[in-house]
């Protein structure tokens, strides 16, 4: 489920969701599923999750999980680069009032980041 969700294969996700796959299952870095999808910024299976009831961590959690110069880096707009894959806040805050994906504005995804 975990592979999935950072790959945001949506249609994998709901397949195992469908068969009871433990969605509290953590890996060794202590993520479970939405949170990868999160931090990977695949709002859609982020989205599908949260929609059937797995419960966001709080921003500033989301942003403690991040690698130390990304989260440098989404801090400070100067030093963004072409790995910076998203904007966690604007990405959070759709999230959390369940704006569906099709209607998510594409400004809230920088360059490579996201698969809608």
């Amino acid at each position: 489920m975990i592979i999935a969700a950072r790959k945001n294969h949506v249609e994998f996700v709901k397949f195992l969701f469908e068969k009871g796959v433990n969605l509290d299952y953590k890996n060794a870095d202590n993520q479970n599923c939405l949170d990868v999808a999160v931090i990977n910024n695949q709002y859609s299976t982020a989205y599908f999750l949260v929609k059937n009831n797995m419960k966001l961590r709080t921003l500033s959690e989301y942003m403690n999980l991040l690698d130390p110069r990304l989260k440098e880096e989404l801090e400070n707009p100067m030093i963004v680069s072409e790995k910076t894959l998203f904007n966690l806040p604007q990405f959070f805050e759709h999230l959390t009032i369940m704006t569906d994906p099709a209607d998510i504005p594409l400004f809230i995804f920088l360059k490579g980041g996201n698969n809608l």
